[in-house]
């Protein structure tokens, strides 16, 4: 559904102290120090760093039901009575493990819940279930029905409460009765799941020893029930569900009263669908989904009744599907299910809420490819078709056409704005009334066509004169992102006067100055620097709500995205700021993060002109790499390594080479883009043997099997031009693998040597263009941005005023 991130808003802070820092290292100290005491901190609280185990499947072992099989094998002509115990206490303990190993009691994801289930608090359901695992682990096998002992348990007292009772029970009633009062239990901690899986651990030992008393299904549906409760805070607890899922039908065959049904399998299924993981992890559980869901409607084909899938099972799969982003199978779900109700299912009757769960499929995938938005109207359409032909249970609300409009939001399509408007007209003709969030999401889609500039400020018009709407701060800040900055700075100042008359709730916060920040950023005009600065600084001063981190980084990115010569010192300055508000208030939404370092990195490099400049951003770079919490990507080397291309400086290609080692040290990627970089390194460099230099460079790009492009070839030209030898040998290599662009031949009969002139003068052969990545037209990047400075209004914004 929708979605809304509301700023939290804490009116009271503290006005933040200026605090000097003599040092830049010191920078850095301050940090580490911060980070160093935030992992004590978590370790004494009892978090664990290393969750490298939890992230496994765990599977039975193959091995230990080979062994139960053979152990059957072998007893089985065997009369003695102690031959049978010996044997049943074998086979329980075998099929225990087997199904201890499926929960992954006995992997070292145990022995991490140990460590923290010793310093977490303790509900008092927990208290009462430490209490009945504690009996039963003391107690031999095969004794928990002559043991009886004292239990405090909560018992319903009928009026909606709980009472707390002591009662004397044999162990095994004690287990059956309370595991049958968990079967309502909403609450679930992930501790809570896994002791109660532990005592169904326990149970299934005593009924395999062979005393007459069996496991009701509902005790399985009850710990499989815990898991699906626990997805968020337990990685696990989806596949520990499935796992458990998987060991009923294994006991079926022996037991067929604890054959998997509809309910079960929805569970499990809900479980997975909660599942917050990302990557193969999050694969498996929707093959996995996908396997129970087939079973459901082959099973119901055949008769079984039990496994009639119902529209809530469709419903938690398509839940499945969106949470995923896979839209196109969503769909597809929701197809089955008119399949399964055409068919006669009627249980699998589609609501509203199936078909607004597909379209938001449509929108979480609609940034990736615009065709989802037209998708995501088909499918509207298509439902308002069925509830003109009678079907009364699709009559459409708000949340319907709001989240079809939100996919036109995110499709940047040029007929978004359009289509959009259409869909809200759609609405009147339908006679629902569009909340204030449908028209934000109208905003949303409209902000980013200019031509519709007119129409956003009508629509924002009449809904400050709304009588039944009220504008919000999504509402205020949608505009702003679409506006001018000069056009921005008005809106918030009526905005102020708005809340000031009570006409809304909600005042400019963190998040409105930032867009109006990105705003002057966009504007790429002359002293835009200085007016986020100073829109900083009066934040600061004003103690906007909402202040945090994000903020300051989109400072230091426009400084990073300007082209001033000091824009490193001025981002370092806004860094500072950061750092200081950090050491003064102590809160973790001030702490610098990655971005923070990214963002001053790229502003020292991409204004780099000088040694001094490219060595703070080195220095930068491999203070980030020795930290535990920043490490780079290669883009950020990459950075780094072009910045010494542009210093000038004589140490440039040591400095260059040492960068690329200490990324090959620490396991960081040195692509294409990072050796391209590094030859640019040798083509500015004044060395004698900068043409070698490069060569050998590109001998390393094949080595490691990285194809080179014709950039490459126009960086090593540049950098072997006056070495005849050398530049035959790029030629060479560049006619080999296709790479001749247009701008190659040009260079080659300017710089090559004769042979290689004659041969451009005459008709080039087919096969030395063929893989040319770059037209004869194109610009490349140096070239786009000088266009762009070109482009500029040159209008100074230091002349315009700011909090007038």
């Amino acid at each position: 559904m929708l979605k809304r991130t509301m700023i939290s808003r804490n009116k009271q802070h503290q006005q933040p102290q200026p605090l000097k820092i003599n040092s830049r290292a010191s920078l850095w100290a301050k940090i580490e120090e911060s980070n160093i005491n935030t992992r004590d901190e978590k370790a004494k609280k009892g978090y664990n760093q290393d969750r490298g185990n939890s992230n496994r499947r765990l599977e039975p072992s193959r091995t230990r039901r080979s062994e139960t099989r053979q152990i059957d094998n072998t007893n089985s002509n065997t009369n003695s009575p102690d031959a049978d115990r010996e044997m049943t206490v074998k086979k329980s303990h075998s099929i225990a493990h087997d199904f201890a190993h499926s929960y992954g009691h006995n992997s070292g994801i145990r022995k991490e819940w140990e460590r923290i289930d010793q310093c977490h608090a303790k509900s008092d359901l927990e208290e009462e279930m430490h209490q009945i695992l504690s009996q039963l682990d003391k107690t031999d096998v095969g004794m928990l029905s002559t043991t009886s002992a004292d239990f405090v348990l909560r018992v319903p007292d009928g009026e909606g409460g709980e009472i707390t009772e002591t009662q004397n029970l044999f162990l095994h009633d004690a287990a059956r009765k309370t595991m049958d009062l968990w079967i309502g239990h909403k609450s679930w901690t992930m501790h809570e799941a896994r002791i109660a899986g532990k005592i169904l651990l326990r149970m299934e030992k005593e009924e395999l020893f062979g005393n007459g008393h069996q496991v009701d299904k509902q005790i399985y549906l009850a710990v499989i029930n815990a898991y699906s409760k626990v997805t968020i805070d337990d990685d696990t607890a989806s596949v520990r569900a499935e796992n458990l899922l998987d060991h009923m039908k294994r006991r079926s065959v022996e037991r067929p009263d604890l054959k998997p049904d509809r309910l079960i399998i929805n569970t499990v299924m809900g479980a997975q669908a909660k599942h917050s993981l990302g990557g193969a992890f999050s694969m498996g559980c929707i093959v996995a989904a996908e396997r129970m869901l087939d079973t459901l409607e082959q099973e119901y084909a055949l008769g079984d009744t039990t496994m009639q899938p119902t529209a809530r099972t469709y419903s938690k799969f398509i839940d499945l599907y969106a949470k995923q982003g896979m839209a196109d199978k969503a769909s597809k779900a929701l197809e089955r299910m008119e399949d399964q109700y055409r068919g006669g299912n009627r249980a699998a009757l589609p609501s509203l809420i199936h078909y607004t769960n597909v379209i938001d499929a449509y929108s979480k995938s609609a940034a990736s490819s615009s065709k989802y938005a037209r998708c995501a109207e088909d499918t509207l359409r298509s439902m308002l078709d069925l509830y003109d032909k009678g079907a009364n249970h699709l009559k459409p609300d708000s949340v319907v056409f709001s989240a079809a409009i939100d996919t036109y939001a995110k499709s940047n399509r040029p007929d978004a704005a359009e289509r959009s408007l259409k869909i809200l007209d759609l609405m009147d003709n339908y006679g629902v009334l569009p909340d204030i969030v449908t028209y934000n999401v109208v905003l949303n889609t409209l902000r980013h066509d200019r031509s519709y500039h007119s129409v956003v400020k009508d629509l924002l018009r009449f809904i400050e004169e709304s009588s039944y709407l009220r504008a919000d701060s999504f509402t205020y800040n949608t505009v702003i992102k679409g506006c001018t900055p000069e056009e921005a700075e008005a809106l918030i100042q009526h905005w102020e006067m708005e809340y000031m008359k009570g006409r809304t709730d909600e005042r400019p916060d963190s998040f409105t100055y930032t867009s109006l920040i990105q705003s002057w950023i966009a504007a790429d005009t002359i002293g835009n620097e200085e007016k986020c600065l100073e829109i900083l600084h009066w934040m600061e001063e004003q103690d906007v709500v909402g202040m945090n981190r994000i903020v300051y980084n989109e400072v230091m990115k426009a400084f990073a995205r300007s082209s001033r010569e000091n824009a490193g010192d001025l981002a370092e300055r806004a860094f500072c700021m950061l750092l200081a508000r950090y050491e003064k208030d102590k809160r973790k939404e001030f702490k610098p993060d990655r971005f923070s370092y990214i963002s001053l990195v790229n502003a020292y490099c991409r204004s780099c002109k000088s040694h001094k400049y490219a060595s703070r951003a080195e220095e930068i770079l491999f203070q980030m790499m020795d930290s535990n919490n920043y490490c780079p990507d290669s883009k950020l080397c990459g950075n780094v390594v072009s910045a010494w291309a542009r210093s000038g400086s004589r140490e440039s290609v040591i400095r260059a080479e040492t960068v690329c080692s200490r990324m090959d040290s620490l396991g960081i990627e040195v692509d294409g883009i990072v050796f391209n970089s590094l030859i640019n390194v040798y083509a500015k460099s004044s060395d004698s043997d900068k043409s070698l230099g490069s060569l050998k460079v590109l001998e390393r790009m094949s080595k490691q099997r990285i194809d080179p492009t014709s950039v490459t070839y126009s960086l090593l030209l540049e950098a072997c031009i006056g070495d005849q030898e050398c530049l035959l040998e790029v030629f060479q290599s560049c006619i080999e693998r296709g790479m001749l662009d247009a701008r190659l031949q040009r260079s080659f009969e300017e710089h090559g040597p004769s042979c290689v002139k004659e041969l451009m003068r005459g008709d080039i052969n087919p096969t030395w263009t063929q893989n040319a990545n770059r037209g004869p037209h194109s610009l490349s990047r140096n070239q786009l941005n000088a266009r762009r400075r070109e482009e500029r209004t040159g209008l100074d914004v230091r002349k315009f005023g700011w909090a007038r």
